[in-house]
């Protein structure tokens, strides 16, 4: 929004985006707690809650532009703002909510408010702990509440289930690429498993089963190697709070829904060359490291 709007016109648009932002905060949780349950895990199927349902298709239709808002476009598209359906495919359903929560964040951005979820973090949390902070500080908003309604009534309405029980705490800090199982850090080296994780990740934000072979690689060997250096750091094998194997209908991988993701936004799909990771490998005579030079 211009700066040169009035002051009382931007502060409503700010709480307008925060109210939409917490209504969508609140429904990512729920559907992210019960896609990591037992049961609807392997069910993969929820009802929408009626009150994002309107609002949800509100920011597809004036916000949703661009091939990177595809997904939430084309969901919507598939299910017309009415009557709530019975059920939506999980996954689908999160990677829409996913994509309406950057969307609101923008507006609050871009209408001179400050971000709830924090510097460098993600506006959809992955664990409960995150979600709790955000909710936090949108509460301690409410001293301005006007009109609008109160930003903790928009919390307090959500009917959670509970977290789904997980033993290990798994932390992935996408911005170093250290895999941290209840404190312990595990160092990701440069190639194929970092490559793997950016690849993960970019799934995840989408909804989407990374198959075992994609882009050329065969990601089956990355995973081995994983699962190795988790059993070496904590002398069992835990690759399962990491990963999770997707059978049907794509056969491949998935995050595990309690992994806390940390910078996600500085995982990108930055493939190192094989004929560059190859001179990084071999030091030149002089003992730097150059990549080799193109015949002249």
């Amino acid at each position: 929004m211009s700066r040169r709007w009035p002051d009382a016109i931007r502060r409503r648009k700010v709480a307008e985006a925060l109210r939409l932002y917490a209504r969508l905060l609140v429904e990512h949780e729920r559907v992210r707690r019960l896609r990591g349950g037992k049961g609807l895990r392997a069910a993969g199927w929820c009802q929408p809650a009626p009150q994002v349902w309107r609002p949800l298709h509100e920011v597809a239709l004036f916000q949703a532009m661009g091939s990177q808002t595809a997904l939430l476009s084309l969901f919507c598209s598939r299910y017309p703002d009415g009557e709530v359906p019975a059920r939506v495919p999980c996954p689908e359903y999160l990677a829409a909510l996913r994509i309406a929560i950057e969307l609101a964040g923008d507006a609050i951005v871009q209408n001179g408010g400050e971000p709830p979820w924090g510097t460098g973090e993600a506006r959809a949390p992955e664990s409960a702990e995150t979600f709790d902070v955000i909710c936090c500080d949108l509460r301690d908003r409410d001293s301005d509440a006007d009109e609008l309604g109160s930003l903790a009534a928009i919390l307090d309405s959500a009917d959670l289930p509970p977290v789904p029980a997980a033993a290990h705490r798994v932390v992935f800090d996408a911005g170093e690429y250290v895999l941290a199982i209840d404190g312990v850090a595990i160092a990701l080296p440069e190639g194929q498993e970092r490559d793997f994780f950016r690849s993960l990740i970019a799934a995840s934000k989408v909804g989407r089963v990374m198959p075992v072979e994609e882009h050329g690689k065969i990601w089956k060997g990355a995973v081995d190697r994983i699962r190795k250096r988790i059993q070496k750091a904590t002398g069992r094998s835990l690759l399962r709070e990491v990963l999770i194997s997707a059978k049907r209908p794509v056969c491949g991988y998935r995050l595990n829904p309690n992994v806390e993701i940390r910078f996600a936004s500085e995982a990108g799909l930055r493939f190192m060359p094989t004929e560059i990771m190859g001179a990084l490998a071999h030091p030149a005579r002089d003992g730097r490291r150059h990549p080799p030079r193109e015949e002249e």
